[in-house]
């Protein structure tokens, strides 16, 4: 469900946890800041019901009031559970005096002093997972020296005391269990650490070699983070470039031995033996149920049904009729398909 707006880039975790394994930085990161944005709060945002929008209030903020270049934070969470990308990663955040040089700051949407917002059990999910995956992406573990919260640093000094001096109380006092250092270590950390060790359990795809080689077929080709057309786009190959295959899935193909990277099969042609004959363009089928014939043709044979909105792949055209598979007679009435999409655009 990845959506854009200017620089700020809204994900689901599972998005979000693909682009952050897919993505090169350069800035060392060894802090993960934990912050609440007090103002906007849930009120706020039940109000705006707009992420961009209440992103761009924020910066305007910043940059207005508090005379920042831009948005002071790297990632903000929201209530209904999704995260966005505000500030680039290799740009040092304005979060926490003393702690921004290799810190990452993360804001969560609320207020979460005691009496004021109760964090919705999809937020909390998303703060977990959240951070979970960037322990694990820059090799840190789950403790209170990578998690540090705003609250542990004075803000005159800009040193560490763990909430003497001058504090806020950020990220509330009833963040999870509350603020302290030793609220974070016995009730958010260890919440933390159990996602960090399902991650590590995970199995990554891993091919020990390719099963075979193919081509792009089309002039532009997307590469995606899962096998589906609802993929995050990671990038484009052109035309010619050569590919392994490390697993074929539903017409899709793995091209990377350890990181979820697929192509829609569609549009390679296998570098030895029959060259697969690339699809003129992807279309939906309108109707409720549309029969798929051997011929082009009513007095076809029908070989089976598809139901609305599947997408299928024309081959060839023949008189109102479109054949849906590379190497067999497979056709149906091209007057039952919605609008083409370019076969560039997979």
């Amino acid at each position: 469900m990845r959506k854009q707006d200017g620089k700020f880039v809204l994900f689901d975790i599972p998005e979000f946890a693909v682009w952050l394994a897919s993505t090169s930085f350069t800035r060392v990161i060894s802090i993960l800041q934990v912050h609440h944005t007090f103002q906007p709060d849930y009120s706020t945002f039940n109000r705006v019901n707009d992420h961009f929008a209440l992103l761009k209030n924020m910066e305007r903020f910043h940059m207005i009031d508090r005379g920042f270049s831009e948005i002071a934070q790297n990632l903000t969470t929201f209530p209904d559970g999704l995260v966005a990308i505000c500030r680039s990663f290799d740009t040092i955040p304005a979060g926490i005096k003393g702690a921004n040089q290799r810190g990452l700051c993360v804001e969560n949407l609320g207020n979460f002093d005691a009496d004021q917002d109760v964090m919705t059990p999809q937020q909390q999910d998303c703060i977990l997972k959240l951070y979970a995956h960037l322990c694990r992406r820059f090799s840190l573990p789950a403790d209170s020296n990578s998690i540090q919260y705003h609250h542990w640093w004075d803000l005159n000094t800009g040193l560490r005391t763990n909430g003497s001096g001058t504090t806020k109380t950020c990220p509330g006092t009833k963040f999870f269990s509350g603020n302290s250092v030793t609220d974070a270590e016995t009730g958010f950390i260890p919440l933390v650490s159990r996602e960090l060790a399902a991650l590590a359990s995970a199995t990554a795809p891993v091919a020990s070699k390719a099963s075979y080689a193919a081509e792009v077929a089309v002039d532009s080709l997307n590469v995606r983070a899962l096998p589906s057309m609802s993929g995050m786009v990671l990038k484009q190959l052109s035309r010619g470039v050569e590919v392994n295959i490390y697993e074929d899935r539903d017409g899709w193909s793995r091209i990377d031995p350890a990181t979820s990277s697929w192509v829609n099969s569609h549009f390679l042609q296998t570098a030895a033996g029959p060259v697969k004959v690339p699809a003129i363009y992807s279309a939906q089928v309108v109707p409720p149920l549309l029969n798929v014939r051997s011929d082009p043709s009513l007095s076809g044979k029908v070989m089976n049904q598809l139901s609305s909105g599947a997408t299928v792949y024309v081959y060839e055209e023949r008189d109102g009729w479109s054949r849906i598979d590379a190497n067999n007679s497979l056709w149906v009435n091209a007057s039952y398909l919605g609008p083409h999409a370019l076969a560039a655009s997979v």
